[in-house]
């Protein structure tokens, strides 16, 4: 349904499945929940996608990048710049930590860190 770019449907078959995971919650409903509000955001439901985001919290570790970066990026469509820029300073101090934690374990990963750096460096990193 994204691919097709059917937001309203992937938010209507995600709201059931997208119920605020719990710590004990699996890829799948974390996975839904992504989806449920990146389908909010792109419709531009920003007032319901905030209200339902903090039922939600600050999303941790656990939550996928996806949803970590539409809670980034939200304020900033409500007005709020300042907060929106904090919580992606704090999104990108996450990843460079990740990086700097991938960097030594396996150097498999030199391609996927070097792309990472640029990144995070502001480069498209290829």
């Amino acid at each position: 349904m994204a691919e097709a770019g059917r937001w309203r449907d992937l938010v209507e078959a995600a709201r059931d499945r997208a119920a605020v995971p719990g710590a004990e919650a699996g890829a799948g409903q974390w996975e839904a929940c992504a989806y449920y509000f990146l389908g909010l955001f792109k419709l531009r439901m920003f007032p319901q996608a905030a209200d339902e985001l903090k039922l939600l919290g600050d999303p941790g570790p656990e939550a996928p990048f996806l949803l970590r970066h539409v809670h980034a990026e939200l304020p900033q469509r409500l007005g709020q710049p300042g907060e929106s820029l904090t919580r992606l300073y704090a999104l990108l101090d996450e990843c460079r930590r990740r990086l700097e934690g991938a960097a030594g374990k396996a150097p498999g990963n030199a391609g996927d860190v070097a792309l990472l750096e640029g990144l995070a460096s502001g480069g498209g990193g290829g």
